[in-house]
């Protein structure tokens, strides 16, 4: 995921080891579908675009091809990447320009990109959320695209900007990249309109009933959606089953985003359409992704996050069993409904597993509820009933004993051994001492640790065969299991403590009991499906027993949801982790979780509203005031993500209030919240640069650098630093040179952050790439402007600090203006040039009446001392 989950409020250290939740979140991965697309619930349609500012992107190379081929037309290939500086520029300065737009009409469009925009592809309706960024397509299209593309067309390192043209019969007519001058794209493109027809763009094609198969066979993304409208709309069955006709005429595989509009019509589909839906998609061979987009729908939040239950997607679960019924995703989540989920949940998911014939002879069990269940939402709603437990104690964290202190008694007990081997007392002591410095070789890196859990299982062992059941012994076994990968022996051991365990005790067996389960969730998926009914229900009733228990910490409340949330049932987990949030209000791990769970639902955007309603019940806790703020930054993350600058803004406002408020109930926090506010400085700049508002966001820029000058090191949630926010602040771009005062920019920054050369150096970097830039395009006045404002600002950097890195800065912008001074023939400019910088890579200035052959010859020695003349290569250049 893109933001950060690992900073906490200065009380409270990261959970070292949250037992086996991050061990859940892996075997989710197997568990659940391939991809999950995420949503933004904000709007549940795209705002009208306008189509002369909309290069119109195919949905997948599929489609171009075939488009290609039927209109004789070249497929344009783009890649584009964020926060890279040209990526950027490009998207807003071309892509949006209806000339440039204009230009790429002959072709069929194609684009890619790694990154996500909007949290999620589809909404509640099924209906598609186009990227906001490059518009048209869904994000999980142009990330999608991205490995197909290169793999295809451009092959090599992962560069972008980038653009091709492919021609109909697969050659390529050019492929730009590192360009210094987007100019050069627009001549390319102008002079390729030769190549293809005419554009065919004319308004969306009309609609209704008469048109249906028509637009179900189109290929272009506008036809598609022109279908998918109509299918929204409709509230019959009749209709419903008409435009399934028009699909299955068809046979497109890209029909599926039609099918999943058809799954949630008004008023709930019935029984007999879905089936007729199920019949549809074996007709046009799309079981696995209509499947796909099924589980997709399970896997989202739903229309009441944070609510456990599927609702009336619970009709869905026979379709989905009928389609991919024999995959382990599948039947582990239609197990999980039938053990976990209410009566109506269970009662669907058995004739989902019936229908789909994956049980074999546990048919019979599937006929009703039976005693091996423990329902999610009765016990949600029984623990929030009963209200907070009794605080207790902490049990306090355990400390080891030194390493070299094991050893010693180690040794002391082989001792004692030779003449009692087969006392209980001793062979347990040896057993819980050998465990003792396996772990602490585990936590070193030391070798060896194996071979001591082998010890240790074996002596513990012996110790626990000797006499009654001894519960901390049983225990020992079990973490020693854990350690060693037998979670089978683990579950085995576990149980056994549990029947022999008494108060609070048996709490920590079914710890274990709960922590076997999960790591055996992916392995059981697919195998004896006795097996692994049982192992879920087991996991699942132990883990629920000990968070509804009076010694419940976050660890216990998270393990919970990351089983759920493992099995597939995703408003579940969501569901625990907001209880497990109101009920310990100031724990980070518990957030971070909740606000995991957000963003892998596509509804980030309900962060801020739940951490903000936690603070509202408890106003006087600096921690909740902290964690609305953080809410508050996610929020305002998403909507730069989302293009909208003017959101993010008062999003970092609101997070800004948090945390003064935070600091003023507990002062020990105003460093940590001093951080958060200059990354919300931050952030408001980078949004400004979004509607280049360029002086906006480098005042921005000053004001986090003096809050903290540490921030200049951070990474946000988008993967963007201080000196992201400089370059984009000082860059030109199509509006025009940047207004920024860069004097005063560099005085501001010095107050900030006095005695640091690290702003001085970067800002001659900046305006040395925008010299070359410059050159690039032609404007040789502008480069030269650009170049002497490196030089000064260099000055100033040498001037604070002596050392090798200012003295390259400054020798790198000095040799390039000698070079284009000697090529225009000012020898006595370039000769000053060069006399100042030569000292600073240890070479000796030429004389007074070097001439130019001389001057030139110099220059290529300091060239080859310095590289090549280029700023200093960093990731987003």
């Amino acid at each position: 995921m893109s933001w950060s989950l690992g900073l906490f409020p200065p009380s409270v250290r990261p959970v070292q080891a949250l037992r086996f939740a991050l061990a859940c979140a892996v075997l989710a991965a197997s568990l659940r579908a391939e991809h999950v697309s995420h949503a933004k619930p904000a709007e549940p349609q795209a705002k009208p675009t306008d189509i002369t500012r909309q290069i119109l992107w195919q949905r997948s190379l599929e489609d171009a091809l075939a488009i290609a081929k039927a209109e004789s037309r070249p497929i344009l290939v783009a890649v584009n990447m964020d926060g890279e500086s040209a990526s950027e520029r490009i998207v807003r300065d071309r892509y949006r320009d209806p000339a440039f737009v204009a230009l790429t009409r002959p072709f069929v469009c194609v684009v890619a990109s790694a990154f996500r925009h909007a949290p999620r592809d589809h909404d509640d309706e099924g209906r598609r959320i186009p990227c906001p960024r490059l518009g048209e397509i869904t994000c999980g299209e142009h990330i999608a695209l991205e490995p197909i593309l290169f793999d295809r067309y451009l092959g090599g390192e992962r560069i972008a900007p980038r653009h091709a043209l492919i021609l109909p019969d697969g050659t390529k007519s050019f492929d730009l990249f590192l360009l210094f001058d987007l100019r050069d794209l627009d001549k390319k493109l102008a002079d390729s309109q030769k190549l293809a027809p005419p554009p065919n763009v004319g308004a969306s094609p009309p609609g209704g009933p008469g048109k249906w198969l028509d637009l179900a066979c189109a290929k272009d993304h506008r036809t598609r959606l022109a279908f998918e409208t109509e299918l929204v709309g409709l509230r019959s069955e009749k209709d419903c089953e008409r435009a399934l006709q028009a699909i299955i005429a068809c046979a497109d595989a890209g029909s599926v985003e039609g099918l999943r509009i058809l799954l949630v019509p008004k008023p709930r589909p019935s029984a007999g359409l879905l089936e007729e839906i199920g019949t549809a998609a074996q007709v046009l061979h799309v079981e696995a992704p209509l499947a796909i987009a099924i589980r997709e729908r399970l896997a989202s939040l739903g229309r009441w996050p944070g609510a456990p239950g599927l609702g009336d997607d619970e009709a869905l679960l026979p379709l989905l069993g009928r389609l991919d019924g024999n995959s382990g995703a599948t039947r582990s989540l239609l197990f999980s409904y039938f053990l976990l989920g209410n009566k109506s949940e269970a009662s669907l998911a058995a004739a989902a597993v019936v229908g789909s014939q994956i049980a074999g002879d546990l048919v019979p069990m599937f006929s009703s509820k039976t005693g091996e269940s423990a329902e999610i939402e009765s016990w949600l709603s029984t623990v929030r009933e009963a209200g907070p437990a009794p605080e207790r104690p902490a049990k306090p964290p355990e400390e080891l004993p030194a390493a070299e202190a094991l050893e010693t008694e180690l040794a002391d007990l082989d001792h004692a051994l030779e003449s009692r081997p087969d006392d209980p007392d001793l062979l347990a002591r040896y057993g819980r001492a050998t465990l003792a410095l396996a772990r602490r070789r585990m936590d070193s890196g030391v070798s060896g640790a194996q071979l001591l859990l082998q010890d240790a299982d074996r002596f513990l062992a012996r110790a626990s065969a000797s006499g009654p059941a001894n519960v901390s012994l049983l225990l020992d076994r079990a973490r020693t299991a854990y350690l060693m990968g037998h979670f089978e022996e683990e579950e085995r051991i576990a149980l056994e403590a549990e029947a022999a365990a008494r108060g609070d005790e048996r709490i920590e067996t079914l710890r274990w009991l709960g922590d076997a389960a999960a790591r055996m969730l992916a392995s059981r998926s697919g195998g004896d499906p006795a097996v692994e009914m049982h192992g879920i229900v087991a996991g699942a009733r132990a883990l629920m027993d000990v968070a509804a228990g009076p010694t419940a910490d976050e660890t216990d409340w998270i393990s919970l949801a990351s089983f759920l949330g493992a099995l597939g049932m995703r408003r579940e987990e969501l569901a625990v982790l907001q209880l497990g949030a109101e009920r310990l209000p100031a724990s980070p791990a518990l957030r971070s979780a909740l606000n995991a769970a957000l963003w892998t639902g596509g509804r980030i955007d309900l962060a801020a509203p739940k951490a903000e309603w936690i603070a509202a019940q408890h106003p006087d806790s600096a921690d909740c005031a902290w964690h609305a703020g953080y809410a508050r930054i996610l929020a305002a993350e998403d909507s730069r993500r989302g293009e909208d600058p003017d959101r993010a803004i008062a999003e970092y406002g609101r997070a800004e209030r948090r945390f003064h408020e935070c600091a003023a109930l507990k002062p020990d926090y105003k460093e940590n919240t001093d951080h958060y506010l200059a990354l919300c400085a931050l952030g408001r700049g980078f949004a400004h640069l979004l509607a280049d508002r360029r002086a906006e966001a480098a005042q921005c820029l000053g004001e986090g650098v003096a809050l903290r000058p540490a921030v200049a090191s951070a990474r946000d949630g988008l993967d963007r630093e201080a000196l992201d926010l400089l370059d984009g602040s000082l860059e030109w771009r199509e509006s025009g040179a940047s207004p920024v005062d860069v004097a005063a920019l560099l005085d501001a920054l010095e107050r900030a952050d006095p005695g640091n050369a690290f702003w001085e150096r970067s800002i001659s970097d900046s305006e040395l790439r925008e010299a070359l830039r410059a050159d690039g395009r032609g404007e040789i006045v502008e480069g030269d402007r650009y170049l002497r404002t490196s030089i000064a600002a260099a000055r100033r950097a040498l001037a604070i600090a002596s050392g090798d890195d200012n003295a390259h800065a400054l020798a790198q912008p000095l040799t390039v203006l000698a070079e284009r001074l000697l090529r225009r023939g000012d020898v006595l400019e370039a000769r000053k040039s060069l006399a100042e910088a030569a000292p600073l890579l240890g070479q000796a200035a030429p004389g007074e009446d070097a001439d130019a052959e001389v001057l030139k010859s110099f220059a290529v020695r300091l060239r080859e001392a310095l590289g090549a003349a280029r700023p200093r290569f960093r990731p987003g250049r």
